[in-house]
């Protein structure tokens, strides 16, 4: 049984630049997610189990779309524009 295929990408250096910036922006992405929910949990913790535990994927995304991605946040908004 085949389970995975093996193949070679070739990227021209601007394709590569906008896989780096690509992978470089999940990575953010996600370490704010997390961030998120660490600091709700704390928050929950310390307010003796009362109030919200955590984020919801749905409501970072509205976030960072919403908020974050006009100004202060460069890179988002140059990969915005590049696709």
């Amino acid at each position: 049984m085949l389970l995975a295929k093996k193949i070679k990408l070739c990227p021209t250096p601007e394709q590569e630049d906008l896989f780096r910036r690509s992978a470089g922006t999940a990575r953010w992405a996600y370490n704010f997610f997390l961030s998120e929910n660490e600091r709700l949990w704390k928050d929950y913790l310390a307010n003796g189990r009362t109030g919200k535990k955590g984020v919801s994927e749905k409501e970072v995304r509205k976030y960072i779309n919403n908020i974050l991605k006009k100004p202060p946040i460069h890179g988002l908004r140059m990969l915005a524009a590049m696709s």
